[in-house]
């Protein structure tokens, strides 16, 4: 997974790269009307963006080997670790200022993660498709709903909620991923390989969004920790996996419960590192407005 956060980190990187050239060139964000089709192309003419893409899919591939491997509510947490190299190219390739409880939440960040990968487990996924494809199909219906009155009505600090929306999408791409590994040339493997591209697809595009409104070391936290913790609640309650370690079927106190105490760490030290920024998105974005004009 080190290797995935390396791809995954350096790929965020080149994508605000060059949303930040588009922004030079006039480029105005993703609307929900033609202008999508002229955004689309503006980025597969993007050599800096279209590389970060190729990024992505290399540790894409890593993240379906992980997930052939272990339960998702362990991989899931695990990818957070690059959230530290989304910091580290912030302050030193972006010039991002980071505070002191910035680095006390990157300790517990890389804590969390840690304990997380003690005790791996491999596990049968246990699934009602029914049920699957239908709170995916309630997840994608109703996170683009949410895009769309946040569009309409302007909401403060609107880049945050975006982004939160990417990790909904994320989640339920990260089950309907996990379920396409168990059913391969099954009848119903094109449906769920649909919704899968259709969840990953569109919170690519709020990604793209949300880089271009704001700081890396900001999209990115919010995406990992949020997506993470909804993962963990979608594969305990769709595909029945374990958070409680069993040793010889028992419980062992404290190593059966590390995994929600990694989880736990993991969550604290991304708000630790994100609060205040978060508290001031709003302010910060419409201070760059103003130097903007």
């Amino acid at each position: 997974m080190l290797l995935y956060a390396l791809l995954n980190s350096g790929g965020a990187l080149l994508m605000k790269i060059g949303l930040d050239k588009l922004e030079i060139e006039g480029f105005e964000g993703i609307k929900i009307n033609k202008e999508l089709i002229k955004f689309l192309l503006k980025l597969l003419k993007s050599p800096i963006i279209m590389l970060g893409a190729l990024l992505f899919i290399s540790d894409f591939i890593i993240y379906q080997f992980a997930l052939s491997l272990f339960d998702i509510s362990t991989v899931k947490p695990l990818i957070n670790l690059s959230i530290v190299f989304m910091i580290l190219f912030g302050k030193i390739i972006l010039k991002e200022s980071i505070s002191k409880k910035e680095w006390l939440g990157l300790f517990f960040l890389i804590g969390g993660a840690i304990i997380i990968s003690l005790f791996p487990e491999a596990s049968d996924v246990n699934y009602d498709l029914i049920l699957i494809f239908v709170s995916g199909m309630i997840v994608l219906v109703l996170g683009f709903l949410i895009f769309i009155i946040l569009r309409v009505i302007n909401v403060n600090r609107e880049s945050f909620f975006i982004a939160l929306i990417a990790s909904l999408y994320f989640a339920i791409g990260s089950i309907f991923n996990k379920v396409l590994l168990e059913i391969l040339f099954s009848e119903i493997f094109l449906i769920i390989a649909i919704l899968f591209v259709l969840s990953y697809g569109l919170a690519f595009l709020l990604i793209t969004t949300s880089l271009y409104e704001d700081k890396l070391s900001i999209v990115g936290p919010i995406i990992n920790l949020v997506s993470s913790t909804i993962t963990i609640i979608f594969g305990v309650l769709l595909l029945n996996e374990e958070i409680i370690i069993l040793f010889s079927g028992q419980a062992v106190f404290p190593q059966s419960f590390l995994k929600i105490f990694g989880i736990v760490l993991v969550a604290f030290g991304v708000i630790l590192t994100y609060k205040k920024d978060i508290i001031n998105l709003n302010t910060i974005s419409n201070i760059e407005r103003n130097n903007m004009q």
